[in-house]
Parts: C-alpha cells; structure tokens; sequence
C-alpha cells in the first residue's frame, strides 16, 4: 500500500481512509505514521499527494523516495529470511518500476506491468503477515452516556463543520446509529403538526441520541 501511495498516481483515491505505518517523508528524521484522511476531492487529494512526494524527493537529494521503513519493523517482528526475502522483493520491484518506465513498445509494457503488479502484491502479504495479529483498534472517545466515537471520526466532521451544529449533528448521527436504525424514524417519535392524521413514528434511542445533542 505505501509504495502504491508514494509512485501510482491517483493512488490516494483508493487507499483515502487507511492508516500508513512508518512513512519516511524527510531523510533527517524517523519513519512516523500517518493517516490518510478520507475527504476532500479525488483532484485536490492527488495534487496534495504529488507535492508531498516532490518534497521528500528533494529531501532525498532528488532521489527516489524510500517508500516505507517496514524492512527495520519486519527485522524485529520476524526472522531474518523473512526480512531477506522482503529486502530481495524490494529491489525486484524497483528494478521492475525503472523498467517499465523505459519500456518502448506496449507488449513489453503490459508484460513489466503485471511483473510488478504480482510483486507487489507478494511483498504487501508479506508485511502484512507479521501484524495480522496484533492489529490496534482505533482511539475512541466517550461523547457522552457511554456512547463511544472514534476519534478520527470528530476530527474530521469538526474540519468539515465548523461553526455549523446542525451539519455536526447530523453527520455524527450516521455514525452512531446504523441506516437501518434511522430509517423510517424520527428523533424523538413525536408526530407531524404538517400531518396530524399520521401516526407517530418511532423515536431514537435516547441514550444515544442525547449523546449527539450534548456535542
């Protein structure tokens, strides 16, 4: 996924929403995580992708990026074949990449292409691998009667809708209560002034629904 996210363009538009481990944007400092936020449009997304791949590159001494640090997290999470056989896949692939872009004709192209395709995806399962057990859960914040939020989630509807609560609580609605909870329902199952013939429909849970209200 981080060397997808670092030479493919447009790669940001699939992977927008994903946590990316250990990315080396500067050479003089250590590998960091980051998340990919999940807004924003594909175009602006990408142009912010490019700039920041340009300025690592620069970082680098005009280099190619180093994509991800995760031979050093393989070294200490597994046994040294592994973390061999992930470095000889490492050089396969870039190897592969300076080959296609030096490709002259489209069979030799489409041939290279699906070379690298194939070991991309080998190296991705063998970094997966090591972690599929010890995969963290996202932070989660108590907003109120026990009702828990990821924290991601309020850090991006607080960017998104700012100095506006009624797009805040809606947003934070669909998150807390599934579709099928929301649908055919009101807030709190009081029934329409517009139609007084109609029966009430069925409110909220209230716990939960007080828990939006009080963000």
């Amino acid at each position: 996924m981080c060397f997808r996210l670092v030479t493919q363009e447009n790669a940001i538009e699939t992977l927008r929403g994903s946590m990316v481990l250990d990315i080396k944007w500067n050479a003089d400092s250590p590998p960091a995580e980051a998340q990919l936020l999940d807004f924003g449009g594909a175009k602006l997304m990408e142009r912010k992708r490019s700039q920041l791949v340009k300025e690592a590159q620069k970082g680098f001494g005009g280099g190619q990026v180093a994509p991800v640090q995760k031979k050093r997290r393989l070294e200490g999470a597994c046994d040294c074949e592994a973390s061999r056989k992930v470095a000889e896949l490492e050089v396969q692939v870039q190897e592969l990449t300076e080959k296609l872009e030096a490709a002259t004709n489209k069979q030799e192209s489409c041939t290279l292409l699906g070379n690298a395709k194939e070991l991309v995806e080998k190296l991705d399962g063998m970094l997966q691998a090591p972690r599929a057990t010890a995969v963290v859960q996202a932070e989660r914040v108590d907003i109120g009667g026990g009702v828990h939020v990821e924290k991601v989630v309020l850090s991006r509807l607080h960017a998104h809708c700012h100095n506006l609560p009624t797009k805040f609580a809606r947003g934070l609605l669909k998150h807390v209560f599934t579709e099928d909870e929301l649908r055919g329902k009101s807030l709190y199952g009081r029934g329409s002034n517009a139609h007084k013939d109609a029966s009430a429909k069925e409110g909220l849970d209230r716990v939960r629904l007080e828990a939006v209200i009080g963000m």
